[in-house]
């Protein structure tokens, strides 16, 4: 299942936009920094403390975590078996 996207907002004190960088995220997860959006659908069970590095022109920059919990909560399809009923000792 795809995680709901996350899109990185931030400006610095003058109103500029600021560059992001991500990591930590879980495989099949991914940043896009050209509409600063992570999205995907992770394909590994565990949990994931993604960091997001936001720097603006001057090279400040401001750090924040988050965590991502993928989990396999589907319980397995198994073909159903008939009851037996049999002779003792033949």
């Amino acid at each position: 299942t795809p995680i709901k996207d996350v899109t990185l907002n931030g400006k610095d004190n003058s109103g500029q936009p600021v560059t992001h960088e991500v990591s930590g995220l879980p495989e099949g997860v991914t940043y896009d920094p050209e509409t600063n959006t992570i999205s995907g659908t992770p394909t590994t069970v565990g949990s994931y403390d993604v960091t997001v590095v936001s720097t603006d022109e001057s090279g400040n920059t401001t750090e924040t975590t988050f965590t991502i919990t993928v989990e396999d909560t589907t319980a397995p399809d198994v073909d159903p078996v008939e009851d037996q009923t049999t002779e003792v000792n033949t």
